[in-house]
């Protein structure tokens, strides 16, 4: 990816990423309602239900808002299994709910705060990257393996070179042109002072072919290569 093209790259994240973003980080949208919001439901025998609800962004085709609750339903399932809770039941509730059951959970407190919290954005640098079974080892403590959505592998430097804390707003968009009509959804990311500084600098510290893992809940989700 040429290096005059990444700020439209952060413009433009897969409906996906821009989803798990627009419903996890409300305090990004620039408006008073939360993005998610969480209903406190019946408390099971042993545990707890939560009902979340998703903001579908407006102009989303039917198959958009199913990808973004199936990959809600993912990061929610990736939240709890690192916590190792016994036998989490994470389902769809209609057009744009969320069902979660986890039976280990008596304090409705506790599970609230464990589901709603907020997601943690990072972008780190890729030291090398594998396929799914293969071993990759830190050679210090600066570094570390995470894993994308498919199981496979990257070394990648444990400290971010940039992270979502740096962003003033976050906006999920419907792009339309006039020979298309109503196109893609992405995201629009707008840095505070602070991270414009940060973002510029990191686009000077990366060499040709360097990739730059987007981290989100430590699940890489992508990571690009600068071309030139």
């Amino acid at each position: 990816m040429k290096r005059n093209d990444w700020l439209r790259f952060l413009a433009i994240l897969a409906v996906m990423v821009a989803a798990v973003i627009f419903i996890f980080l409300p305090s990004f949208s620039g408006s008073k309602e939360k993005a998610l919001n969480i209903n406190l439901g019946l408390d099971l025998q042993g545990g707890s239900r939560l009902t979340l609800e998703a903001q579908i962004p407006e102009g989303a085709s039917m198959q958009e808002s199913g990808d973004i609750i199936d990959r809600v339903i993912t990061i929610l399932n990736n939240r709890v299994n690192q916590y190792g809770m016994t036998n989490p039941a994470i389902r769809r509730a209609g057009t744009n709910r969320v069902v979660v059951e986890l039976p280990g959970t008596k304090e409705i407190t506790e599970a609230r705060q464990l589901i709603g919290r907020t997601a943690l954005l990072e972008f780190r640098k890729v030291i090398d990257a594998g396929k799914k079974g293969d071993i990759l080892e830190p050679t210090s403590l600066s570094e570390e393996v995470l894993y994308d959505r498919e199981g496979n592998p990257y070394l990648v430097e444990r400290e971010p070179m940039l992270t979502g804390a740096v962003l003033n707003d976050a906006r999920v968009r419907t792009r339309t042109t006039p020979a298309q009509g109503q196109g893609p959804l992405y995201i629009e990311l707008s840095f505070n002072s602070e991270g414009a500084k940060i973002f510029r600098d990191v686009i000077n510290r990366l060499d040709v072919r360097d990739r730059l893992a987007i981290v989100l809940d430590n699940t890489i989700y992508s990571a690009p290569e600068i071309s030139q």
